[in-house]
């Protein structure tokens, strides 16, 4: 059974697109997003939502809610859907170890 998977953005429609490719092959996904209201919150293709800040409005509040969903949740692969979230992520990367 394949790793569960993390996207970033859960409110942008490019993670919509990614969300429902990865369930449909089998994937676990969850998705964070900064309120319940976005397009994350719509779809049967993520098994959670978890409510986040993003990346450029509080960078110390996402880094730690995807540390924390990393950790909790045994997440394989952690996919960023913004400019903003890849930058974020890799500012910390040494941290995820």
């Amino acid at each position: 059974m394949p790793v569960p998977v993390l996207l970033t953005n859960g409110d942008q429609r490019s993670a919509l697109a990614v969300a429902r490719s990865l369930h449909a092959r089998g994937v676990e996904v969850i998705a964070l997003a900064p309120g319940a209201q976005g397009y994350a919150s719509r779809t049967r293709a993520l098994r959670e939502v978890v409510v986040a800040p993003r990346s450029d409005a509080d960078p110390r509040g996402f880094l730690d809610a995807v540390h924390d969903v990393v950790r909790r949740r045994g997440i394989g692969l952690v996919v960023p859907i913004s400019d903003e979230d890849v930058l974020a992520l890799d500012a910390a990367r040494g941290g995820f170890g």
